[in-house]
């Protein structure tokens, strides 16, 4: 399947702090998974983000970053619908609190 990258991308500040639940926007397969990494970033400091990315059954290619260190709950090939539970929000890579960005 080709994929395309959507180049603009939506974040949402999370103010109470991490630990929101996040969901697939869309109906699609699991391409990649990065987990493990330290959540708890006060400063934007260029570090990796945990994250996952989904090739949707329409063939975009969308990346869920900031999650939270372990909370993801799928893995590489998996198939996901919308609404699927990915992971939690977390405040990890270029971020200076809890975050989630959708790309």
């Amino acid at each position: 399947m080709t994929a395309t990258t959507l180049r603009h991308h939506t974040a949402r500040l999370c103010p109470d702090g991490s630990g929101d639940s996040e969901y697939a926007a869309a109906n699609g397969t699991v391409e990649a998974v990065v987990d493990g990494k330290f959540d708890r970033n006060t400063v934007w400091a260029g570090q990796p983000p945990n994250y996952i990315t989904i090739i949707t059954a329409t063939g975009w290619r969308t990346h869920y970053f900031h999650l939270m260190k372990n909370s993801i709950a799928v893995k590489t090939g998996d198939a996901v619908v919308a609404g699927h539970l990915l992971g939690l929000v977390g405040s990890f890579g270029n971020s200076t609190g809890p975050t989630f960005t959708l790309r």
